[in-house]
């Protein structure tokens, strides 16, 4: 996993490193040591046929002015070109200016000329930015846009709040970001991602005691854990899961959510139904699900191992509540069981003992917790009222898993997963997993399965492509491709 954080842990993190030894110096020379790697990948990718590197004044300009310094030492033959966005070396101070005055003959200090193919360095503004850009500086990014190059931005790219992942009001747009010592948060949250390109993780050697300074966690694909199925194992052994049917008129919600989870190693899945009229309507349509009436599935309350309710729901039945309350079930509440929550604070408190996983989207995370429009989504989630066995998974294009006072990131990448039922997808895999995993790795793995598994869907067509079963039937193989 990567340590990742806002403005504040990222000043944090380079002043504990510096406290614990480490010069300021050494950290940007390490800094643009991890940004001459990317910029020789990006030049023999993109075949760039020069090197533009814009610099501001501050810790950014000196890690860009840093990285030519280092390409020219190691004999890079192509023209190298500074472009400095201050009056003079008058305006430079620190390390910034040591990297000025140490940049070689060989390098130089021009216009803004972004004619061929060049590779952008972005050292203009970094994590510090809070304020919208100044009209030149909001002038040359958007020229860089439009001309559509190839852009190598240091720390985040030059625009983007580096809190929130809101462009101010606009911001570049990076082939890579590499991003130093920590992850930005920013790279993550609201449109960070449309701006990042690929996050990467640039090393400056800094001490463990930096990390002390970390927010959250971002959830790499070697992190999760898959369960595993025993040989000798059967069907009720991965666990029986009843799945509480909402409204007739979206039924595919909660059947989407069962399939999930027998595709994802669940053993058994029913469908708990109003009464026996409806189980004659849903009769033999789904062969591999069982049913049964919400009286009869209270009768046998404790025959549940996980029970999921909220797809497809606008009204609580009086017998499914009944059966939620009353057995010891690891619980699933998604979708429609947020507004009702929202409408009877009781419920909760009925179930405060219980092992939940909320699994809300943006719109049922805002209205459950009443979150006003100057009220980041990602601050709703640190105040989601979460007993000791409750874990939130807070879906978004990139997610947040909150335990107790740890939260992780899992990754945005795919597309595909923007559309109706995905998330009654995801409810069904965390149903299959936390009968076999502790809750939080059972969260984080289901969330990154899940994530891989529209990424599959993507590579096999097109990231428009919408086809929900499709994506049921791709869960497995996301989870071989895991192990």
């Amino acid at each position: 996993m990567i340590g990742t954080g806002g403005r504040e842990a990222a000043r944090r993190f380079d002043a504990i490193a510096v406290e614990n030894g480490v010069p300021s110096l050494i950290l940007m020379e390490n800094a643009a040591f991890s940004l001459y790697i990317q910029a020789i990948n990006l030049i023999e990718i993109k075949k760039c046929d020069r090197i533009v590197a814009f610099a501001g004044r501050g810790g950014n300009g000196g890690d860009a002015m840093a990285l030519l310094r280092i390409l020219h030492d190691r004999g890079s033959t192509l023209p190298l070109v500074l472009v400095p966005l201050f009056d003079d070396s008058n305006d430079l101070s620190g390390e910034t200016l040591k990297n000025w005055e140490m940049l070689p003959v060989g390098i130089e200090v021009g216009e803004d000329d972004l004619s061929g193919n060049p590779l952008v360095i972005d050292g203009i503004m970094g994590t510090g930015l809070s304020r919208n850009l100044t009209d030149d500086l909001l002038a040359i990014i958007q020229k860089i846009n439009h001309a559509a190059l190839t852009v190598l931005a240091i720390d985040i790219p030059t625009g983007l709040d580096s809190n929130t992942g809101r462009p101010l009001p606009d911001a570049l747009y990076a082939t890579v970001t590499v991003s130093m010592g920590i992850l930005k948060k920013g790279l993550f949250f609201n449109s960070g991602p449309l701006f990042a390109g690929r996050i990467v993780l640039g090393n400056i050697s800094a001490p463990e005691e930096s990390y002390e300074a970390v927010e959250y966690q971002v959830v790499e694909e070697c992190d999760i854990v898959i369960p595993q199925v025993p040989l000798t194992s059967y069907k009720t052994k991965n666990g029986h899961a009843l799945f509480i049917l909402g409204d007739f008129d979206k039924v595919g919600a909660i059947i989407l959510a069962a399939r999930a989870f027998l595709r994802a190693g669940g053993g058994l899945a029913t469908i708990s139904l109003p009464d026996r009229e409806s189980m004659i309507s849903f009769a033999g349509r789904w062969p591999d699900l069982m049913l049964i009436t919400d009286h009869d599935s209270l009768e046998k309350s404790e025959k549940w191992d996980v029970i999921v309710v909220g797809p497809g729901l606008s009204e609580l039945r009086a017998d499914v509540w009944k059966t939620v309350v009353s057995s010891s079930a690891k619980l699933i509440f998604d979708a429609g069981m947020f507004d009702l929550l929202n409408g009877d604070a009781t419920l909760l408190e009925e179930l405060t003992n219980r092992t939940i996983v909320f699994t809300p989207h943006l719109g049922e995370l805002s209205r459950f917790m009443e979150r006003e429009k100057s009220e980041e989504w990602f601050e709703a989630v640190d105040r989601f009222p979460l007993e000791k066995s409750y874990v939130l998974l807070a879906k978004n294009s990139a997610s947040i898993v909150r335990f107790g006072s740890e939260k992780w990131i899992v990754p945005h990448g795919a597309a595909a997963l923007s559309f109706g039922g995905t998330g009654d997808v995801l409810s069904g895999i965390c149903a299959a997993f936390v009968h076999h995993l502790p809750l939080a790795d059972a969260v984080l793995a289901a969330a990154m399965v899940h994530r891989k598994a529209g990424l599959l869907l993507e590579q096999h067509s097109s990231r428009h492509y919408h086809n929900v079963e499709f994506l049921i039937d791709l869960v497995g193989d996301a989870m071989k491709e895991l192990l």
